[in-house]
């Protein structure tokens, strides 16, 4: 049967004071009442008692009956004053201890608030109070069959002297009286929270990271400050590592008509732009392919500089060997053909593009070719100013010539 307090008095010699005598007795048999529903022996006088025992057998509004009751009358507190010695409540059959109820289902049940309290501070002034439990687990929760969410407030009561927040914090032991704190979790604004006890999971709980996070993460901006240790080709500082599937995607605005995308593919190529599909096979606003080094723009590039390497260059037109067309030749190729020797047509150019390296050296090609042609012409004309001025030379010795011959013509008709 459950007891409601089982005390254990020993009654067999209870040394008892009655107007100052000690009487000994070896069982005490109260005689107020006559047992149904309970007897019972009051401390005091018959007009004023304040608290008493009892031997109830039937009366619920005692116990749950065949109970040993100790009470009190008024508004008198029971207090249990042990000196030095400890306050044991033993059920000595698997009885439990109720609190605010009769009927306690554990050992021990309190229906009520449970208030904790201690003058222990640290050393700064923080109030601290302890809470020990033996084992390693401590498990709180609802009892088998019982309906009912579980929930932890940590609730400040709130105080006219400022703001309260609350805080949890785990240490770990490194021996005795040496603990580290390794994770804190706080309402506070002005307090960080953090984790430093390992790897942490979300939607995972093997985690390969420090933080791994199997699902969608939204975040209003990330600042990366360090690398992954384990670096990647060349020993580059690892910043942003994607090691699932074989493609992958920084997308802003995803699914949204203005949807911009850069991707990564595991056949190497990287791709900008708003992606592309069935609709839309050719969208990529540029393109390149990591291995093979080729990169695809669709649009224009404004750039303050470009280097292009290529194999050769036009100065074979200045080697002896080379066989600079007449221009005969050049006026014939552009009749028939429309367009220098050697440069593509405007259609060509239409349909294949040009290749930007293999322009620049055939365009030199036809510069430097011109540059001949000017040399040559540049001979040509300075022979011919040399031929002008010899016959200018000739022009003026002959209108001398002619000059001297009248005047002799003119003395000899004089003469005569």
């Amino acid at each position: 049967m459950i007891k409601t307090i089982y005390t254990t008095l020993c009654f067999l010699v209870v040394p008892m004071c009655f107007w100052g005598q000690t009487v000994n007795v070896s069982y005490l048999n109260p005689t107020h009442g006559n047992g149904d529903p309970y007897k019972f022996v009051r401390f005091g006088t018959s007009s004023d008692y304040q608290a008493g025992f009892m031997w109830n057998n039937t009366a619920a509004n005692f116990g749950d009956g065949d109970d040993f009751s100790i009470f009190t009358y008024g508004n008198r507190d029971m207090t249990f004053n042990t000196g030095t010695g400890n306050f044991i409540v033993f059920p000595s059959s698997g009885g439990n201890v109720g609190i605010g109820t009769k009927n306690p289902v554990s050992k021990l049940q309190v229906n009520g608030d449970f208030y904790l309290y201690s003058n222990d501070a640290y050393d700064t002034g923080w109030g601290k109070t302890h809470f020990y439990w033996r084992r390693h687990s401590l498990i709180m929760g609802s009892p088998v069959g019982t309906y009912s969410h579980n929930t932890i407030e940590l609730k400040p009561g709130g105080s006219t002297r400022g703001e309260l927040f609350s805080s949890l914090q785990l240490f770990q032991a490194l021996g005795e009286n040496n603990h580290e704190e390794r994770i804190k979790i706080t309402s506070s604004k002005s307090h960080p929270t953090y984790f430093n006890a390992g790897k942490v999971g979300i939607g995972t709980n093997n985690p390969s990271t420090v933080l791994d996070v199997n699902g969608k993460t939204t975040v209003n901006s990330i600042k990366i400050d360090g690398y992954n240790q384990v670096s990647s080709v060349n020993g580059y500082q690892n910043k942003i590592e994607f090691t699932g599937g074989g493609h992958g995607a920084i997308v802003f605005k995803p699914g949204d008509a203005k949807e911009l995308m850069f991707g990564f593919h595991d056949n190497g190529n990287f791709y900008w732009g708003t992606g592309r599909s069935a609709t839309t096979p050719n969208y990529y606003a540029m393109y390149l392919n990591g291995s093979k080094g080729h990169l695809g723009v669709k649009g224009k590039i404004t750039s303050s500089e470009v280097k292009v390497k290529i194999g050769g260059w036009a100065d074979y037109v200045f080697e002896e060997t080379y066989e600079l067309p007449t221009l005969s030749e050049v006026e014939k190729h552009i009749k028939e053909k429309g367009h220098l020797q050697n440069i593509p047509s405007a259609k060509e150019v239409a349909k294949n593009g040009i290749q930007l390296g293999e322009m620049n050296m055939k365009l030199l090609e036809k510069i430097e070719e011109l540059t001949l042609y000017t040399i040559a012409q540049e001979k040509e004309i300075q022979t011919l100013k040399a031929v002008q001025k010899q016959n200018t030379t000739l022009e003026e010795r002959v209108e001398n010539l002619e000059k001297i011959i009248a005047n002799l013509l003119n003395t000899q008709t004089n003469e005569k």
